[in-house]
């Protein structure tokens, strides 16, 4: 009740203060090109973000700077459409639309920001201060001080880093040059990310921030969805990849396809040209599976996976080799096995194209099986071309010895080779980090046949 009394009470007196901001703002500023563009420093922008997740109408709402220039009242005289999306942008630019030459503005406002600094607000058609640009906590001044990012002389926009949190200094950062999007009035690429995700902002299924989308950030997302940690609010964000406010396993499942290049393939997986075709990357592994010979023959246990450190072969103990990632071959399963995996164990596991091939004429793979603790996220397998992509983790804990997926193969006459890349693998571990490659070595272990 009290909370209701609270929204009741936001409804019908506005806020006065940009420093009561405390909550996600329905719509933020999200990015101000308060530098202009090569083309001409006067072609100033800003951008808009909702931040929910229903469509917002900003009929009536006003976005100004504190000292009152520039001040733009949302109308369908300056604007071609008044409707902000949900999770959308909308673009204003200054004077006319050819600001950005490629990339449609929503409203043309007029008035210039000065170069050092405006406190800029925005606000809904009953006047409450909804969001802020460089605000300093003071109601009684007009100027928040110097932008706090942006370049002049690159051009550089400033950008929020989380769309879900309030305006603070911190929260802003200098467009990096490398992600940008839409060019200028000269055909210039403009220097910001206009009606795109920021530069500085995670991009979606990046839960850890390090720049990759991989299954190590699957299981992160995975983990929150269940509940058995928490994120950061700007980690969630990049979580809800399906931007319905919730943290799902669909969600997860839909990284771990990212990752594989699974999504938005409409006619398959590409081709991969003859599997025995050019030479294999230094580095990629070899494993030569025979079929069971005649009885008092040989039949080849294989055990195998990535790293530099050279083929081991004997019947020596295994726990001489150190950390290892196992591939036991025995009748028509294929067993991935972890072996004195580090940091608590292994807990995701991944190949994507490229990772795991084989020749198509002389194995067919049937299925993969996660094994006990393990869910395999996303999968593709192509018998046509001899490849299978799979993400697979384990959210709860570690395998630093033990199986991982067992792989169902038919075997035809003859032998075929199974390569792994480690370039195309990645290991992470139950304390999300990855875990190298040359960490893990390789193992080939020789049985008589048992027949």
């Amino acid at each position: 009740m009290v909370a209701l009394v609270g929204m009741v009470f936001l409804l019908i007196q506005p806020m006065t203060s940009a420093a009561a901001l405390t909550q996600t703002p329905s719509v933020v500023i999200n990015e101000v090109a308060w530098m202009g563009t090569q083309a001409d420093p006067n072609d100033e922008w800003m951008e808009l973000y909702n931040t929910t997740h229903q469509p917002i109408n900003l009929a009536g709402w006003k976005l100004e700077a504190a000292d009152g220039t520039p001040s733009f009242t949302f109308n369908l005289k300056d604007c071609r459409d008044l409707i902000i999306p949900a999770r959308g942008f909308l673009l204003l630019e200054r004077t006319d639309d050819a600001t950005v030459s490629d990339i449609a503005a929503a409203c043309i406002y007029r008035g210039a920001l000065e170069d050092g600094g405006e406190e800029l607000l925005l606000k809904d058609a009953t006047a409450a201060i909804i969001d802020t640009v460089n605000d300093d906590g003071d109601a009684t001044t007009e100027d928040g001080g110097g932008w706090p990012a942006g370049d002049k002389n690159t051009r550089a926009t400033m950008e929020r880093i989380d769309p879900l949190a309030p305006d603070s200094d911190a929260n802003w950062c200098t467009n990096d040059g490398n992600i940008r999007n839409g060019k200028d009035a000269k055909g210039n690429f403009v220097n910001g990310t206009p009606k795109a995700p920021n530069s500085c902002t995670p991009q979606k299924g990046d839960a850890n921030g390090d720049g990759k989308i991989n299954v190590i950030d699957a299981r992160l997302c995975l983990r929150a969805a269940l509940n058995l940690i928490s994120l950061s609010r700007l980690q969630r964000f990049t979580c809800d990849l399906d931007q319905d406010g919730q943290l799902t396993e669909l969600d997860a499942q839909r990284i771990a396809e990212i990752s594989l290049g699974l999504v938005g393939s409409a006619s398959g997986p590409a081709s991969l040209g003859p599997f025995f075709a050019g030479m294999w990357a230094l580095g990629s592994m070899t494993l030569l599976l025979l079929r069971k010979r005649i009885k008092g023959g040989l039949a080849l246990r294989s055990l195998l996976i990535i790293g530099l450190m050279g083929l081991l072969s004997g019947c020596g103990p295994l726990a001489e080799a150190g950390p290892a990632l196992l591939a036991e071959l025995e009748g028509s399963e294929m067993l991935i096995l972890a072996q004195q995996m580090p940091d608590g164990g292994l807990a995701a596991l991944e190949a994507r194209s490229g990772g795991l091939r084989f020749n198509p004429a002389a194995m067919t793979l049937r299925g993969i099986e996660p094994q006990e603790g393990w869910r395999l996220l996303a999968a593709r397998i192509d018998n046509g071309h001899g490849e299978v992509r799979f993400a697979a983790v384990n959210p709860t804990e570690g395998a630093e010895n033990g199986p991982v997926l067992r792989l169902l193969i038919q075997l035809a006459a003859g032998s075929s080779e199974v390569r792994w890349d480690p370039q195309a693998l990645t290991l992470g571990s139950a304390l999300d980090r990855a875990i190298a490659p040359d960490l893990v070595r390789t193992i080939v272990l020789l049985l008589p046949d048992e027949d």
